[in-house]
């Protein structure tokens, strides 16, 4: 899992680059290629089995579930930061499957991750969005998080704030507790960030602890939480 999720991170981090990057797939001989507005599907000696061009727009982030076998991928225009929709493609038979559109109609998803928040061997999606809520009319950075069934995504929480805003998040297990955290970069009172860690529950995210006060960054990217933050 820690190998799915260094890639996520190397992703994120490179993904406005014109120059691609080759991921192997697990149990797998194939590989992707991702670029700014293109994902192609390799099989071995460098074959190429399948490709999708999104024409105008932009990938903004990507997730590979554990095992290898479905792509997320936000996508929308080049002139802003969150994309229209999440789109999650099939890895089979050496095709990239259109499975559908998630988060979207004015959901305007910015980034996901993968994980296993809750140590049942099954991936947990957690999706960045920018949205309003019914309870406040202003547009903020938010969490989603689903489970992955045979329809796609199923919702297990729909936050409406954290314990302060937020800028950015990853997934990491931060105890090694074999249960993945979502790690939040969040506004503190001074106008400095701290670094926030949640844990899944029964009735959503709970705010576990601050892993440092007074940062000042602009996202988590650069971060190396495993050399950082190794308990």
């Amino acid at each position: 899992m820690l190998n799915v999720l260094f890639v996520i991170l190397f992703l994120h981090s490179l993904i406005h680059l014109e120059a691609g990057i080759v991921i192997e797939l697990a149990k797998s001989d194939a590989s992707l290629e991702i670029k700014k507005d293109k994902i192609s599907l390799y099989k071995k000696n460098n074959v190429l089995c399948d490709s999708i061009v999104f024409y105008h727009k932009e990938i903004k982030s990507i997730a590979l579930s554990m095992d290898s076998t479905k792509l997320f991928l936000v996508v929308g225009a080049k002139n802003k930061f969150y994309g229209d929709a999440l789109k999650i493609y099939v890895i089979k038979d050496n095709k990239l499957n259109y499975l559908g559109d998630y988060i979207n109609h004015g959901q305007n998803p910015w980034k996901v991750r993968i994980g296993d928040l809750n140590n049942d061997g099954r991936n947990e999606v957690v999706v960045g969005v920018w949205k309003k809520v019914r309870l406040e009319k202003r547009f903020r950075k938010r969490l989603f998080i689903y489970t992955i069934n045979k329809e796609g995504l199923k919702p297990i929480w729909l936050s409406s704030l954290l314990s302060s805003p937020f800028y950015d998040f990853e997934i990491w297990d931060i105890d090694n507790d074999k249960r993945d955290d979502v790690i939040t970069l969040e506004l503190q009172k001074n106008g400095l960030k701290r670094i926030c860690v949640y844990s899944i529950c029964s009735f959503g995210l709970k705010f576990m602890k601050i892993l440092q006060k007074d940062v000042n960054l602009l996202n988590l990217e650069s971060i190396n939480f495993q050399k950082e933050y190794k308990k």
